[in-house]
């Protein structure tokens, strides 16, 4: 077999699995509770329902969401942008990984975890559901 062959599909497979990690940190964030993580990175934990929405500056898919998180922010002001460069220490605790990762918090605990970019319309249906 080509040398060149086997360094592609070693390449390949350790790109997946750090795709699957990510994943699975995210997966696995789903239940924490979250008011007290949020209380010591100075973030208020006074809403019922919250949208973390962690972004860089780098990032294409984060640019095309901000216009909706912005908008959203002008009527929820449960909705918050974290730029994982400021907001480091949260992100690693939460173990972000990627940006854009939104967090949807009810309750005090994570609901879940959306990696990538999302429509403004998945944004609205956890803020507006009951």
């Amino acid at each position: 077999m080509n040398i060149f062959i086997v360094i592609v599909m070693i390449i390949s497979v350790l790109i997946v699995f750090f795709q699957l990690s990510v994943y699975y940190k995210a997966y696995k964030l789903k239940g924490t509770k979250i008011n007290k993580i949020l209380k010591e990175e100075g973030l208020s934990d006074q809403y019922e329902k919250r949208i973390l929405f962690f972004h860089s500056e780098s990032c294409g898919p984060c640019k095309q969401m901000m216009p909706d998180i912005q908008g959203l922010m002008k009527t929820h002001s449960n909705v918050l942008p974290l730029d994982v460069g400021v907001f480091f220490n949260l992100a690693k605790r939460l173990s972000v990984r990627a940006t854009p990762t939104t967090i949807f918090i009810n309750k005090g605990q994570v609901e879940k975890v959306l990696l990538g970019r999302q429509s403004l319309k998945v944004l609205e249906t956890f803020l507006n559901q009951e």
